[in-house]
């Protein structure tokens, strides 16, 4: 692997030319870091010792049992130490930061440890002290500042998570899920039961009160329980799928239940909207509204239950597509009964038709809310791209995953559902042997799928990258 490529990998990984940012070394400023040492290849020189296989395993090829220690855990093998220059690198304080180790391990480069940075991407941290050392942007103020600091936080984060193992990942994500799992389900049914219950006090609260406000409020509640438990049917089916009739899984059946949900609370929503202008058209004079006391404390009620929930499913929304959709409708119901009650109560002390209208205004607001939320779905179902940071991510442990990947060719990441179907191309040798191409690229592909969100991965393996891009057909 050539100096050139690390090079140009840190400028796609950082974001930053490595031309732009460094400069000439002969010009070396204090706070700069200086240009990468060159690579010489003809120093490499394996050094990791013959793994020993248990007799259940498929032991890889000569080649990658010199790659790696054993056939389920990575250990790369130090084939280089690369002599860092000196001098202090931008943004980093060894104070809130510990510099980078005096060796730097390439070749088997993906990083094993935390300490591994074949990229020296760990310079490019910015710590607080950096910041406060930065001049103060005297046009933007106090605004220009917190800006600065939420984009260098987030770039810390970002090359946290890159230089983290994909074993990590893969660890903590399940360590995150075997902690929360319980909690996550318990919620899920206290959901459902808190929905029965504010149902049925709405449901009193706009019969008892004739307000069409109040039945705007009554029918997005009602849909609601029996909602949650067509949704909760529909996870727990997508996880016990027979996989000879649904080969690619069955994760895409959330999406398509959450959008038929979304369809039958537009339709609603439209009813009440022709209703709420009926009633408009046809009032005759003289015709008040009363206020009814009892209904609007039924429906305070369930604003306050509503606001409690979904205070607790914003913090485990992450772990749960299912939570997740239950605290969009738990942040819906807030500002819907909320409406709901001042309207009710304004159409029958202040002027009658306030209370259409903000039946009308509330339609409108389900329509608009969920329209988005059946996009959304929509884009996950039809294949949107994945978020550049997660390209980032891939890139770079493909990029490192071996001294046989001479380049990366092209990667791809969609969603297929909730989750993400990735494709990598890389580039070997021409004159690899069959058995380490296979051990290479499959060992790519099982420690992709390991990551968080990865559904499936693909990994393809060329000798060129002059050939026309594959799976284009000619109309």
């Amino acid at each position: 692997m050539s100096s050139a490529y690390l090079s140009s990998a840190v400028s796609r990984i950082s974001g930053v030319s490595a031309s732009e940012e460094l400069g000439d070394s002969a010009a070396h400023q204090p706070g700069v870091s200086p240009p990468l040492s060159p690579v010489n290849e003809r120093d490499i020189e394996l050094s990791a010792p013959l793994p020993v296989f248990r007799s259940h395993e498929r032991p890889p090829s000569p080649e990658m049992q010199l790659r790696r220690g054993s056939a389920s855990a990575h250990t790369p093998a130090p084939l280089h130490e690369a002599e860092l220059s000196q001098g202090a690198s931008f943004g980093h304080a060894p104070s809130a930061y510990p510099p980078p180790a005096p060796s730097t391990v390439l070749g088997a480069i993906t990083p094993g440890t935390e300490e591994a940075d074949p990229l020296l991407l760990r310079s490019r941290l910015v710590s607080d002290t950096d910041l406060r050392r930065r001049p103060s942007q005297a046009k933007g103020g106090r605004k220009a500042e917190k800006r600065m600091r939420e984009f260098y936080d987030e770039q810390n984060l970002h090359i946290e998570r890159l230089l983290k193992p994909m074993h990590q990942h893969a660890s903590e994500d399940a360590e995150e899920m075997a902690s929360v799992g319980r909690s996550v389900k318990f919620l899920i049914y206290i959901n459902i039961a808190a929905n029965f219950v504010l149902a049925g006090l709405q449901l009193f609260a706009a019969i008892s009160s004739g307000s069409l406000s109040l039945f705007a409020t009554a029918a997005d509640s009602v849909f609601d329980p029996f909602a949650n438990i067509f949704l909760n049917w529909l996870h727990r089916k997508s996880e016990r799928l027979d996989e000879r009739k649904w080969p690619s899984g069955g994760s895409r059946i959330t999406n398509a239940g959450n959008i038929a949900y979304s369809c039958i609370m537009l339709s609603v929503s439209l009813i009440l909207i022709v209703e709420s202008i009926r009633d408009i058209a046809t009032h005759k004079a003289g015709e008040e509204n009363d206020l009814y006391i009892p209904s609007l404390v039924a429906v305070g009620v369930a604003f306050a239950t509503k606001l409690t929930l979904a205070v607790v499913n914003y913090g485990l929304r992450k772990y749960s597509s299912q939570l997740e959709m239950l605290y969009v409708d738990c942040r819906n119901d807030l500002w819907i009964n909320g409406f709901g009650i001042f309207t009710a109560a304004a159409g029958a002390k202040i002027a009658w038709w306030i209370d259409p209208l903000g039946a009308i205004i509330i339609s409108i607001g389900i329509v608009v809310v969920w329209t988005r939320t059946a996009f959304s779905e929509f884009k996950e179902l039809c294949g949107a791209s994945a978020p550049t940071e997660f390209y980032q991510l891939v890139t770079y442990n493909a990029m490192l995953h071996s001294e046989h990947i001479k380049s990366i060719d092209s990667i791809k990441a969609y969603h297929s559902g909730p989750n993400y179907f990735v494709e990598v191309d890389i580039v070997m040798d021409s004159s690899a042997p069959l058995s380490l191409t296979h051990d290479v690229s499959q060992d790519l592909q099982d420690r992709l799928e390991s990551l968080p969100r990865v559904e499936r991965c693909f990994v393809h393996v060329d000798w060129e990258v002059t050939h026309a891009p594959e799976h284009r057909k000619t109309r």
